[in-house]
């Protein structure tokens, strides 16, 4: 926690602390439901709690649409490295008929494997976030991803689809 300095005597010094330190504590609980829905497989739980962090924290400059997708792409692996005591993270690998944007691949081959595939509108299109996210259930459901989680024994698998424009988000079971 990061106190703000301010003179001695001053109460703000007291009031922005403890407004520091509850922001970071709800920011902290709130990426824990997100990660706990996701491990669950409540799709929709997940969906509520990223939509929430997002509107939160980020801002419409970082989630530009011509770079929406490489931005989210970039926030999910920090996001996931919370999860590396039960999860192996990949990004950007080649599985089944293609390269899934992220795969979580549980240490326990009797746990839950989740692959997620990231779109966002293409520009210069009237494509809107509904079509971006059909285009990766599709995606999901054509390049067969789970091939490598199968492969590692798996046999429980989450496919998420979730599709991105500026600050909304959708998110889909593929």
């Amino acid at each position: 926690m990061k106190l703000k300095y301010s003179p001695l005597g001053s109460s703000n010094f007291f009031k922005d602390g403890i407004q520091d330190w509850i922001q970071v504590d709800l920011r902290a609980t709130a990426r824990r439901r997100m990660l706990e829905a996701l491990v669950a497989g409540k799709v929709k739980d997940f969906e509520y709690e990223l939509v929430d962090f997002v509107e939160q924290v980020f801002s419409y400059h970082d989630t530009e649409r011509r770079y929406a997708e490489n931005f989210y792409h970039a926030f999910f692996p920090g996001l996931l490295a919370g999860l590396e005591h039960q999860y192996h993270l990949s990004s950007n690998r080649e599985a089944g008929y293609g390269r899934f944007d992220i795969c979580l691949t549980p240490k326990n081959p009797a746990d839950r494997g989740i692959i997620i595939e990231i779109k966002a509108p293409e520009c210069d299109t009237n494509q809107t976030i509904q079509d971006a996210l059909a285009a990766a259930v599709a995606q999901l459901k054509e390049k067969k991803y789970e091939k490598n989680l199968e492969a590692a024994g798996v046999r429980n698998i989450l496919r998420i689809a979730i599709a991105v424009q500026g600050k909304m988000v959708k998110v889909k079971a593929g």
